[in-house]
């Protein structure tokens, strides 16, 4: 995909490579990238934490898509003098990924993938769709992303709920958001959308526990970091019926 996306032969340098695996192990990542000086990345499957930066002492530049860059450890390229640059500004549009999360919940409330399947294989029809207006959307997190995927519940006519870890009571009047408890927020949601940074406080917060209290109508979307959902505890969720069904696209740092 990156190969395709410019024209490389624009830059003046001596050579431009093209990695299309995810490294893991940090003696991998030393060994392979040592000689660069530049670094672009489009994917944040390969981390570059404290222990494997020192490990490359010809980097100069690490660039990447995204607003930011949270697989790289900034302290530590900022002492080794290595640049990091992202694709903020004005084409890191937040309402790109509102606009995609929206997407999955038109088509797991709509049922398209699935009737388009049925049509495509010779089927009828074979499930009612119920539509949005009247329903509940939560949403997990409170950031500027979050008011522009709220805005769009608002004009379907959802009653938009969030948990915020700290409350912004003002704001979310502002844009007719009703914050309510967290286990509120799992219990009354029909579709139930997470918009939060990976830390080390939100990793692992949406267990059994949390799926419990969902109803078995209720859809899940991720379409921020995977470990914030607890990935065995999804498995058995969607197994025992426990919620209706997911949208999963996300970036999955590794553990």
């Amino acid at each position: 995909m990156a190969e395709g996306a410019v024209d490389w032969r624009g830059l003046d340098v001596a050579s431009v490579d093209f990695f299309h695996d995810t490294l893991i192990a940090p003696a991998e990542i030393t060994d392979r990238l040592l000689s660069y000086e530049v670094l672009v990345r489009t994917r944040e499957r390969t981390r570059f934490p404290a222990q494997v930066l020192p490990g490359l002492p010809n980097l100069k530049l690490i660039a990447g898509t995204g607003c930011r860059q949270a697989n790289v450890d900034m302290d530590k390229a900022a002492e080794l003098g290595i640049e990091v640059m992202n694709t903020s500004g004005s084409r890191c549009r937040r309402n790109s990924t509102a606009e995609f999360a929206w997407a999955f919940i038109m088509g797991v409330s709509r049922h398209i993938a699935w009737e388009d399947r049925q049509i495509r294989e010779g089927r009828w029809q074979t499930r009612r769709a119920e539509g949005l207006g009247g329903n509940k959307l939560g949403i997990l997190g409170m950031g500027k992303l979050v008011l522009i995927f709220a805005g769009y519940g608002n004009y379907f006519d959802m009653d938009v709920i969030a948990w915020v870890p700290t409350s912004d009571a003002e704001r979310a009047d502002e844009n007719s958001v009703e914050l309510v408890l967290w286990d509120e927020l799992f219990s009354e949601s029909d579709i139930l959308s997470i918009h939060l940074p990976l830390t080390d406080l939100s990793r692992g917060w949406v267990t059994a526990r949390e799926f419990g209290l969902m109803k078995d109508s209720a859809f899940l979307v991720n379409t921020s970091r995977g470990p914030i959902v607890d990935e065995s505890d999804l498995i058995t969720a969607l197994s025992r019926g426990q919620i209706a069904g997911l949208r999963w696209m996300c970036m999955t740092l590794s553990r």
